[in-house]
């Protein structure tokens, strides 16, 4: 589309292709900033075209509206609570029940007591592979801290271990709003640094904001 600023294709390290990557987008829109110092920026990625501002380093994103229609995520799940598909989930001595929804990529999401726990190496790929999901999914295991913060541990699809998903922050606000779990404003802390997410059942689209910092620069050269 002529009217955005710029596409963005994402892949991930096992070269699977990704509909949508949130602190992808941050870090697409602080680099378009170095030239275009606009304040709006359309992008257009897979799951659709990003809407996203730049205020004073401060990068805010319309993400879309949550997905929560089973066979759009894609999950095989059928029961749903609180409007998610959802089911328990056991690994070993790990037993919680997982709620999902899409983001324009699919999340399972657990809330625990403890993530200390949490081994995040061998349960991540086998409920990233799990059969109920027939294009993967990312895994998220979050604690409540209270009303306005949740701790998350990330296990992205095709990626393993992160420290930071943007679609995944959203996806858990999302879903621990639905479950009255925090307010419709919230810093979700990833061991990478800290999202906030704004959304309630009213709003139309979740908005994603947080910082991108240029770490280095290089080049490479395509060879065709």
């Amino acid at each position: 589309d002529q009217d955005n600023d710029a596409k963005m294709v994402i892949y991930n390290s096992d070269n699977s292709e990704a509909e949508m990557c949130g602190n992808g987008i941050r870090c697409l829109v602080q680099y378009l900033h170095k030239t275009k110092q606009n304040n709006e920026y359309m992008i257009e990625t897979k799951a659709g075209t990003k809407i996203a501002n730049y205020n004073s380093g401060e990068i805010s994103v319309k993400m879309g509206k949550p997905i929560f229609e089973a066979k759009l995520v894609p999950t095989n799940i059928e029961n749903y609570i609180c409007g998610m598909p959802s089911t328990k989930f056991i690994f070993k001595d790990f037993s919680s029940q997982g709620y999902i929804l899409s983001m324009g990529n699919p999340h399972l999401i657990f809330f625990v007591d403890d993530l200390s726990l949490i081994s995040l190496s061998e349960m991540g790929p086998s409920f990233e592979n799990n059969s109920l999901f027939p294009e993967k999914t990312n895994v998220h295991f979050c604690k409540i801290v209270d009303v306005d913060k949740i701790n998350v541990l990330v296990w992205e699809r095709g990626a393993g271990k992160t420290l930071a998903c943007g679609t995944g922050a959203c996806a858990i606000h999302v879903a621990a709003n639905k479950l009255g779990l925090c307010n419709c404003n919230t810093k979700i802390n990833l061991p990478g640094g800290l999202l906030n997410i704004f959304w309630n059942s009213e709003s139309e689209e979740v908005i994603m904001s947080g910082y991108a910092k240029e770490v280095f620069t290089g080049t490479y050269t395509l060879i065709k």
